[in-house]
Formats: C-alpha cells, sequence, structure tokens
C-alpha cells in the first residue's frame, strides 16, 4: 500500500495505520516524494561520504506567497484535511529534514501555529491550486517550530501557505566540515566549503542534476519494494514520527510551551 503524505489526518489515525501494516506483514510505504528527487539523493551520498562532518542543524523553509490550496473545500477544514499548512507542506519539510538526519530520535518539539491570511475576505492572489469553496477556513496558515533530537541536532522549522515575503523551498544543512542549502523548487544545490590550501579560503559549488518525475520515481520504487527491493521511500513507521511532530506543534501553539515527545528511535533511513 502506498499512502499520499501524510499518513493520517491524526495520531492515533496514524497509529492504527502502522499497527495495521505490522499485522498484516505487508509493504506499506508513505509519498514523502522530496527523499527520490535527484539532488535530494546527490546531497545523500554526500553525506554518506562524510564530506559535510556531523550534521548538527537544519533549516527547514516552505513559504508561499500566496499558495493557499482550495480556499474554503475540504483543504482548509480542520475536520477533513486534519490541518493546514503544517499538515500540507510542513509534513513534506519535516520528512525530509528528519531523513536526512536518519531520523533521531525526537525529544522535544516547541511551535506556535497562526491563521493570518485565510480567512480575510480580501485574500488576494494570482491563481490557486484547487477550487475556492463557500465552507470555513478553521486551520492555520503558517506554523513556525524548533524540533530538538536526542543526538543533540536541531531542525528550526518555518511553513506558510501564504506570507508577504519572496517564496521559498529550501533546506540548509549546518555541518561541522561543510554545509549545504538545497532550492526544492529550482534543484539547485549549493555546496559551502572552506581550505587552506594556497590561502584561506571559502568554496561555493553549485550542483546541477538532470531534471527527474519525483512521483514516478516514487510510485516505480513502490513496485520495487513489493519485489524486494530495497526502497528510500518512507516507512510507515518513520510517517507516525512526523505525525507525532505534527501533533506536537499543535499541542505546543494551543499550550504556549514545549511538548516532550518519548525518545523511541527508529530505523535508520537507509
Amino acid at each position: 500500500m502506498l499512502i499520499e503524505k501524510p499518513l493520517a489526518h491524526t495520531t492515533e489515525s496514524a497509529e492504527r495505520i502502522v499497527q495495521a501494516a505490522r499485522d498484516a506483514e505487508s509493504i506499506c510505504r508513505v509519498g514523502f516524494h522530496n527523499r527520490v528527487a535527484s539532488p535530494v539523493e546527490v546531497l545523500l551520498s554526500y553525506l554518506w561520504d562524510d564530506r559535510f562532518g556531523d550534521i548538527y542543524h537544519i533549516e527547514a523553509n516552505y513559504l508561499r506567497r500566496r499558495g493557499i490550496p482550495g480556499r474554503g473545500s475540504w483543504f482548509t477544514s480542520e475536520a477533513l484535511a486534519g490541518g493546514g499548512a503544517l499538515v500540507d507542506i510542513g509534513a513534506h519539510a519535516i520528512d525530509l529534514a528528519l531523513y536526512l538526519l536518519e531520523f533521531p530520535a525526537v525529544t522535544d518539539v516547541s511551535g506556535v501555529t497562526r491563521s493570518v491570511f485565510g480567512d480575510r475576505s480580501e485574500y488576494t492572489y494570482l491563481d490557486m491550486h484547487g477550487t475556492e469553496g463557500d465552507g470555513a477556513f478553521d486551520v492555520d496558515d503558517s506554523a513556525s517550530a524548533f524540533i530538538r533530537c536526542g543526538d543533540d541536532t536541531t531542525i528550526a522549522l518555518d511553513i506558510a501557505w501564504a506570507a508577504n515575503r519572496p517564496p521559498t523551498t529550501d533546506v540548509v544543512l549546518h555541518g561541522t566540515e561543510a554545509g549545504a542549502r538545497l532550492d526544492l523548487q529550482t534543484g539547485e544545490l549549493t555546496i559551502f566549503e572552506t581550505g587552506a590550501t594556497g590561502a584561506p579560503h571559502f568554496a561555493d559549488s553549485t550542483i546541477t542534476t538532470r531534471e527527474n518525475n519525483a512521483h514516478r520515481i516514487e510510485q516505480r520504487r513502490f513496485l520495487d519494494a513489493i519485489a524486494g527491493s530495497e526502497s528510500p521511500l518512507a516507512m510507515p513507521e518513520q510517517a507516525l514520527t512526523t505525525q507525532r511532530v505534527l501533533d506536537a506543534i499543535y499541542r505546543s501553539s494551543a499550550d504556549g510551551t514545549g511538548v516532550a515527545l518519548e525518545s523511541k528511535p527508529l530505523l535508520s533511513a537507509h
């Protein structure tokens, strides 16, 4: 079974799916397609070659200038969608950040969710994914969060369906030996290094990859997983961790405090 992200609209439902997959002993994967994008696979290969040293922090940013999908439809109904921008695009950012860190145990989450633009009658946009409806808008349209893991790695999350700023979909890695910035929209990957050969210097290199259809590759690799091949697609247990982080951000925002999560390591991401 290939399930589109997120795993479910609530953590309780996600837990039932994971348990059902275990009981059935079947192939179950979750569709976080950014994992199989060409520049992400290059970035992973550099990580595994230890080019960055130890990764200690990741910035995960997914910000649209005006990109609320189907305003007034099921997209913006908490009862139907389970949440707003955080569930829709934040799930992608959280999964990719945890994937690059090889899914360490998440221990603490602090965050704030907001609804700033979605319920405005004068909401101005140029285009919209999905069809605008006449229903309620009762979900978040932006979120900011800080995620701490058991190995002291951290993730800074910034998500928005709408914001008065240039759009960005970038992931920035902070490593002890080098860093990187990946723009998921353009596919541009930049490596930031330093050197002392000849004279102290900075060395920034841009990696260009062949364009690919990540959704098509995701589907092919799901079939490969059924056939018994290894696959980088999200395991349901990993998607459950992402779901728990989403839930913790909402709870942190509602309570005004950080949320501690049970330290429970998962299978390695590769």
